[in-house]
């Protein structure tokens, strides 16, 4: 499905299926957005329709993606890599990722049945974006899936106009199953995104009132209702929930977003839930959780959060609460600078409005 602006063709919102030679009323083929490369279909039992089809890359050390985009706007941006041993070689290829010939990150593929997505929240400058696969041994870089969709500008308020943020994690406890209209599962994301689901089984996993099938919640970032209706709280006797997030090594600096929903359906009058958040030894925060009713969700941005590439997250039972602390749902997201190419597109009219203020008054000493 595609948005397009009447003026230049620029979408809103765009699924490519990587290979493919149908379009359906979700995804449309690559054909238009690159030149090079060869479709395969892969012989699968998957059933994500746009894993079964692949474009590889036999010549040539970079192929790229031309996305037609607006300027001027954030997007999530995914593309999707499923090996699936379309070349019967059973050696799944290694190969870089480039954005607007910006190093965006690895890809280490695997014979396993499992796709590998990567995400980042892109400060599109321009009215297009490449995204290119680079060659870095002699095997064939492939894709299978590439979206981009605008996000609403409110959206993760912290971030800065000049930054990138790579995902890392955006998970959800206690419930059944992952979450996410890109899942086998479906789902009730209206914003494209994956909502991982993180067993963790030394915490006791909490439901709240059950909230209709097929919305968000009109909160920060709008989360989907299915994400955050359920939770984790330690077990009886303790006191603080801890998660370790293995960051990649040259991490400087993370963005976190923590989502907390009070589970139960009529709280006691003495029912006080206030949770210390805790990086690495440090305190971040200290939020409560409301109890106003059913679909009150507490939300917490945390950046720039310095980090050495990891993070060690407690989320302890402050003072003055009564009952110990929960986490429903988590972003954690890495940032870098946009590359000094993009910035140029940024910052123009401001270098113009500098040098008309001042650029005569310096120019004659």
């Amino acid at each position: 499905m595609v948005f397009v602006s009447n003026a230049e063709s620029l979408t809103m919102l765009l699924n490519i299926d990587c290979g493919a030679t149908d379009s359906d009323s979700t995804w449309e083929i690559d054909e238009k957005f690159i030149k090079s490369g060869q479709n395969m279909q892969i012989n699968t039992t998957i059933t994500l329709r746009e894993m079964t089809t692949l474009r590889f890359f036999p010549d040539g050390i970079e192929s790229c993606y031309n996305l037609p985009l607006l300027g001027r706007e954030r997007y999530l941006i995914r593309a999707g890599f499923y090996y699936g041993n379309y070349d019967g070689l059973s050696n799944p290829p290694a190969f870089d990722l480039r954005i607007n010939g910006q190093y965006w990150t690895t890809i280490n593929s695997t014979l396993t049945e499992d796709p590998i997505y990567v995400e980042m929240i892109y400060p599109v400058r321009r009215d297009s974006v490449k995204i290119c696969l680079v060659r870095v041994h002699n095997n064939n870089p492939f894709i299978s899936s590439l979206q981009a969709r605008v996000l609403p500008s409110n959206f993760y308020k912290l971030m800065e106009n000049t930054t990138i943020l790579n995902l890392h994690s955006r998970i959800h406890f206690g419930g059944e199953r992952d979450v996410g209209k890109s899942t086998r599962f479906g789902g009730d994301e209206d914003f494209n995104r994956i909502w991982k689901l993180k067993q963790m089984y030394n915490y006791h996993n909490v439901t709240s009132v059950r909230i209709p099938y097929g919305s968000s919640v009109s909160t920060e970032n709008w989360p989907p209702y299915m994400a955050v209706a359920d939770g984790i709280s330690p077990p009886n006797g303790f006191n603080s929930i801890s998660m370790w997030f293995d960051l990649p090594p040259q991490t400087s600096q993370a963005y976190f977003v923590f989502y907390f929903k009070e589970p139960e359906q009529s709280p006691p009058v003495s029912l006080v839930r206030r949770i210390e958040i805790s990086i690495n030894g440090h305190q971040m925060a200290l939020t409560e959780v409301p109890q106003m009713d059913k679909d009150a969700i507490q939300v917490v941005s945390l950046y720039p959060v310095p980090v050495a590439g990891s993070a060690n997250v407690t989320l302890q039972r402050a003072e003055g609460s009564t009952f110990p602390p929960i986490i429903n749902a988590m972003e954690v997201f890495t940032s870098m600078e946009l590359s000094r190419a993009e910035l140029a597109h940024h910052y123009p009219f401001m270098v113009l409005a500098f040098l008309h203020v001042f650029g005569l008054s310096m120019l004659l000493g």
